[in-house]
């Protein structure tokens, strides 16, 4: 029969400990790097989104619009005599009217996305 010695003993209680040890850190380890995933993820999205809110910005609202300059815009067009403009300047207007309205309008959804994307990720963050 085997004969084991205190030493034996010992030497298995360390390997035994390393390993149990080992395989802990393992698994905190792959816990957290699927938090960091998660969060990257969700960071990933609000940057989509941010550049998709700027893309909208760019192309359905006109560069003067964006720095302020539409008071001066929609002053010009008070300004302007409605009886001396042809039927196509003025539905050029309202074209440009509804374009306006509809780029302010998907600029807020866009705005709502990203707060709930940030919302989200101030939910899911460790704290420590």
């Amino acid at each position: 029969m085997f004969r084991f010695t205190i030493r034996d003993v010992l030497w298995l209680t360390l390997v035994v400990g390393l390993t149990l040890g080992w395989w802990f850190n393992r698994r905190e380890n792959l816990a957290e790097m699927d938090r960091v995933r998660a969060t990257l993820a969700l960071e990933e999205r609000k940057n989509q989104t941010l550049q998709a809110k700027n893309s909208w910005q760019q192309q359905l609202i006109p560069p003067p619009m964006l720095r302020g300059e539409s008071f001066k815009l929609k002053q010009m067009i008070a300004e302007i005599d409605p009886n001396d403009l042809s039927n196509e300047l003025r539905s050029a207007i309202q074209e440009t009217a509804a374009k306006e309205a509809t780029a302010r309008a998907e600029l807020e959804r866009a705005t709502r996305m990203v707060e709930t994307i940030d919302d989200q990720i101030e939910r899911s963050k460790v704290r420590p």
